[in-house]
């Protein structure tokens, strides 16, 4: 998970080019298209139209939960490994009223978007940024934690009607393989990693 430094973007002052910007107004500038892949991936999202390297594609979205609520509701579902993608926020970010701190995941399972479809792929076409977000940002006037957004940009060029898909757990590679191997990948990939968590 990379970090867009706000100070860093040359472009922050122009909406319509700026893909901080388009995450940050919760813009989804690409035609994107869930359908049933096959049996083994079952559903899944493809580009409606081609997507250049390192254009913005989608936010993840779903609810805000500390980490261990999003633990506790995953336990719930069924296990440590659950259907749906949860996403770890780096770092610890204070409650608006300032009594305390703490680290958040997005949970898309009640509440979500079409990037909550996104398949894993041990070669993934997208990747996640996290986008920090103004300082008086809506999230503050609701009293939630001024957390950054996470935008999905493109890898590399993608065509239409191509799958597109996440890395669940980029953070290991087959070289530092330290998965737990309790659930196996499928994804196809030449370099996959045999498993996914």
């Amino acid at each position: 998970v990379e970090q867009e430094s706000r100070e860093n973007c040359s472009l922050h002052h122009i909406n319509e080019g700026c893909p901080t910007r388009m995450c940050q107004l919760g813009w989804v500038p690409r035609r994107l298209l869930v359908c049933h892949l096959d049996s083994a991936r079952g559903y899944g999202v493809v580009a409606g139209e081609r997507i250049s390297r390192a254009q913005f594609v989608c936010e993840y979205v779903g609810e805000l939960r500390t980490r261990q609520q999003a633990h506790r509701r995953e336990k719930e579902r069924g296990g440590e490994h659950g259907l749906v993608y949860l996403h770890d926020i780096e770092g610890q970010y204070e409650s608006v009223d300032g009594t305390s701190s703490g680290e958040y995941t997005i949970d898309p399972t009640h509440y979500g978007n079409v990037a909550r479809m996104l398949n894993h792929c041990c070669e993934p076409t997208l990747t996640a940024v996290e986008i920090p977000m103004d300082e008086n940002s809506a999230s503050e006037s609701a009293g939630m934690p001024n957390v950054p957004r996470v935008g999905f940009f493109a890898l590399r060029d993608i065509a239409a009607g191509e799958e597109l898909c996440i890395d669940f757990n980029p953070n290991n590679s087959s070289a530092s393989m330290q998965l737990k191997k309790v659930v196996r990948c499928d994804c196809g990939a030449r370099r996959c990693k045999g498993w996914l968590y």
